[in-house]
């Protein structure tokens, strides 16, 4: 097809004897068919896969991500109680949607920030009691 191979040279296919380059039209419609692109398992039509980008700041699972920040600001000295709370929810929920498929992006953003909100909620009250 690209006039690589003179249309007189003979070639031997594994399958059988010596042919002709020309005689071999399986070659020149091998170059023609068009295979479709593999979508990855669990993205909806038209959806791109994750980039490296998406692992750092997974925009597609918000929960996720709105669970990191409140779990982080509430290690801050009692705004932790409210702000635990929400982000034990949240990280809840963006394992959800890492667990249903629809991001696969966000769990380690979910688990810190469920941790993060255990901590903030819990340790400070504890603390407050001993001191």
């Amino acid at each position: 097809r690209e006039s690589r191979i003179p249309n007189d040279a003979m070639i031997e296919d594994s399958s059988g004897p010596v042919m002709r380059a020309d005689a071999l039209d399986w070659i020149i419609e091998a170059g023609k068919r068009t295979v479709p692109p593999r979508t990855p398992e669990g993205l909806r039509s038209g959806e791109k896969p994750p980039n490296a980008m998406d692992h750092v700041i997974p925009l597609r699972n918000a929960p996720a991500l709105f669970s990191w920040y409140l779990g982080v600001f509430s290690l801050i000295p009692f705004l932790g109680i409210p702000l635990g709370i929400a982000a034990i929810v949240l990280g809840i929920i963006g394992l959800l949607k890492v667990g249903q498929g629809s991001a696969k992006v966000g769990f380690w953003h979910a688990v810190l920030g469920i941790g993060f909100g255990v901590i903030g909620t819990f340790a400070f009250p504890l603390l407050l009691m001993l001191l």
